[in-house]
């Protein structure tokens, strides 16, 4: 685990969401010190905070910790671009979005197979 890389993927994280070092700090619980504090290499996040960076950023901790996840690399083998931002955007959606978006899909792929017939 090198202490640099992790700091470069946490940074990516936070700038990401359009935070800076306190604001970013104030969701995962630690001070701006101790962002910047992990984002130079200077420091390793405590497991705790790994967890809420991982959740914040839409990651895993394999990720973030080790720089590879061999399920999204698998997954963006399997998947177009599009398919991969539209499950992204999936994910982070609250539970009544997903619904409408699941209605929104299938309302949409139900008019293009009766176009087809």
């Amino acid at each position: 685990m090198d202490k640099k890389s992790i700091g470069a993927r946490i940074r990516k994280i936070r700038n990401s969401l359009g935070h800076n070092q306190t604001e970013f700090g104030r969701l995962v619980n630690v001070s701006n010190a101790s962002v910047s504090a992990y984002e130079n290499g200077d420091a390793y996040p405590t497991i705790g905070a790994l967890i809420k960076i991982a959740q914040l950023g839409n990651v895993t901790i394999e990720w973030l910790i080790m720089g590879v996840d061999a399920t999204r690399e698998t997954l963006k083998k399997l998947l177009s671009e599009e398919e991969l931002q539209l499950l992204a955007a999936f994910d982070r959606a609250d539970p009544e979005d997903r619904r409408v978006i699941l209605r929104v899909a299938e309302s949409i792929a139900g008019s293009k197979s009766k176009d087809d017939v």
